[in-house]
């Protein structure tokens, strides 16, 4: 940041280590330096919305959101954590209809697949959620908490077996933190 004050991406970066170390105004303050930067990046108006959702504001994600969703309706990161928005605020239906609008856009993408299955899973459609969530790991098998869902889907339809089996795939992926 000293060395190039002009570089939005070191006043990001740092952004991101503060708020992985749970010093959240200071990276809020870096983040507001780069939108000073560049006002009318989208990319850094998403990241902020993005900062305030993952740290517990959605109030203040969506005002921001819904800003460049005026702007430009169909930029897919606003409208991937306007699903997010919607589902945490248990808006399943909503939350849906735009992760099916991302599907139909990209139906190849594992994250898209994944949010869509999961907003199913949360408005308990199993059976909709399990196609969603097998494609996301046919196309990410990393995805460690799809294999959560569907151990979850088939322990509530009575398949022991296959429960314990995606159980045990999603423990040899999860991350030792």
């Amino acid at each position: 940041v000293d060395t190039d004050p002009k570089n939005i991406d070191a006043y990001m970066s740092l952004a991101k280590l503060l708020n992985m170390r749970k010093k959240t105004a200071q990276a809020e303050k870096f983040i507001q330096k780069a939108l000073k930067i560049a006002p009318d990046n989208f990319k850094l108006k998403n990241a902020l919305a993005q900062f305030y959702f993952s740290n517990g504001k959605p109030d203040k994600a969506e005002a921001i959101v819904n800003k460049i969703l005026s702007k430009r309706p169909e930029y897919l990161p606003s409208k991937m954590l306007k699903g997010k928005i919607f589902a945490s605020q248990k808006n399943y239906n909503k939350a849906i209809e735009i992760f099916q609008d991302l599907v139909k856009e990209e139906p190849e993408s594992p994250m898209f697949n994944f949010l869509l299955g999961t907003a199913l899973f949360q408005k308990a459609d199993f059976k909709q959620a399990r196609t969603y969530l097998a494609k996301a790991l046919e196309k990410d098998p990393r995805l460690f908490k799809a294999d959560i869902m569907m151990a979850d889907i088939y322990y509530r339809q009575g398949d022991l077996y296959l429960a314990e089996e995606k159980v045990k795939k999603a423990l040899e992926k999860a991350p030792m933190d």
